[in-house]
């Protein structure tokens, strides 16, 4: 096995996934051809999991990327607070809408990650994380 990224690679690495993931909640017509492809009775259902699962996949990987409990806190209010900023930021994007429900949605998703990742720690045991 290859060496373990550094801390600062890591930190780096998931804000690029981030900024990513920002600039798709911005974007005017975002996975176009992939919302295309998909029936139409099916988008809001998908449109919402897509929400929670991002949401919980970054705040998971924010454990991953910060390994002081502290910093995991703060990367955990962060991203709460960055979904609601982008569902803010959505009123000002043609063809976008921001909703107090979707925000709700990205807020049970890290809440999500937060627990798998406390889980998934007291199942390694006491020190397994540190």
């Amino acid at each position: 096995m290859g060496p373990a990224l550094s801390p600062r690679l890591r930190a780096a690495a998931w804000a690029a996934v981030l900024a990513v993931w920002t600039l798709l909640l911005l974007a005017p017509n975002p996975l176009k051809p992939v919302r295309d492809s998909i029936p139409d009775e099916h988008h809001f259902t998908l449109a919402k999991l897509l929400h929670v699962f991002a949401y919980a996949g970054l705040g998971v990987a924010a454990a991953w990327a910060f390994h002081s409990p502290a910093a995991r806190r703060a990367a955990w209010a962060g991203l709460v607070a960055h979904g609601v900023l982008t569902e803010l930021g959505q009123q000002f994007v043609p063809s976008r809408q921001g909703s107090v429900r979707d925000a709700l949605l990205d807020a049970g998703g890290v809440l999500l990650a937060v627990l798998a990742v406390r889980l998934a720690e007291r199942a390694r045991g006491p020190g397994a994380g540190e």
